[in-house]
């Protein structure tokens, strides 16, 4: 059940790229909202964000959390999850329909909206040692970097990118036509390029499922028959 949610997690962006392109295509245009509303809805996702950490943090004590996860109750609220999501009700498909529609007239909007996993990604991407950096001296001030920036960011006036928006798709740096403008850099030194970098989130990801594959952390701790008679039972 834990995959079901990590599927839909990597599957939304996926199908609201592609929404967003074959809207951009029929229409020509990507809405773009004005900059106060861009910025008061980003702020959703923090605030959902935030919400989740005060309740699994402060609102609830660590041994009432570990009492709820051992708990019955705890497993019957993962198999609801599950129905939740094979069996979607009125409420999950309209806002799903909403937001369908939504991704083809703005560019990704559950992630750049309302997605507080994304918010974390992005708060924690603050951290890296690789950034985004543009070179002045080289820098033609064409504006294709920051047209091309999927998350709408001024890449053209900055020297760095620091912005929990920047997810390294690399757009900017693959549309700059000054070579060496702008780049990748490691520690503002070492260049990566874009195989590179990919190839180092790659082996970073699987060091961590092999290691958690090793130590029995991604199995569910609820049987198949388990979750067979709370099926059941949640039925009646």
């Amino acid at each position: 059940m834990g995959a079901l949610g990590g599927d839909q997690k990597a599957a939304w962006p996926f199908l609201s790229e592609i929404l967003w392109r074959l809207g951009s295509r029929l229409t020509g245009r990507t809405f773009t909202p004005p900059f106060w509303l861009d910025l008061l809805l980003r702020s959703l996702k923090y605030a959902i964000l935030a919400f989740f950490l005060w309740q699994l943090l402060f609102a609830m004590p660590l041994p009432g959390l570990q009492a709820f996860l051992s708990s019955p109750y705890h497993m019957m609220a993962d198999v609801r999850m599950l129905q939740f999501f094979l069996a979607p009700g009125p409420i999950l498909l309209g806002f799903l329909l909403v937001f369908l529609i939504l991704a083809l007239f703005v560019q990704n909007p559950w992630c750049r909206y309302l997605c507080p996993y994304g918010a974390l990604l992005g708060l924690v991407s603050l951290t890296s040692l690789a950034r985004i950096t543009r070179d002045p001296t080289l820098c033609v001030r064409c504006n294709a970097c920051s047209s091309r920036c999927p998350a709408w960011l001024p890449v053209m006036i900055k020297t760095t990118v620091r912005s929990p928006e920047c997810f390294a798709c690399y757009r900017c740096v693959q549309g700059c036509p000054a070579p060496g403008a702008l780049e990748m850099k490691l520690l503002h030194r070492v260049r990566l390029p874009a195989m590179i970098f990919g190839l180092v989130l790659l082996v970073l990801f699987l060091s961590v499922d092999l290691y958690g594959r090793s130590q029995g952390r991604w199995h569910n701790a609820v049987s198949d028959a388990d979750i067979s008679v709370l099926i059941r039972e949640s039925r009646r």
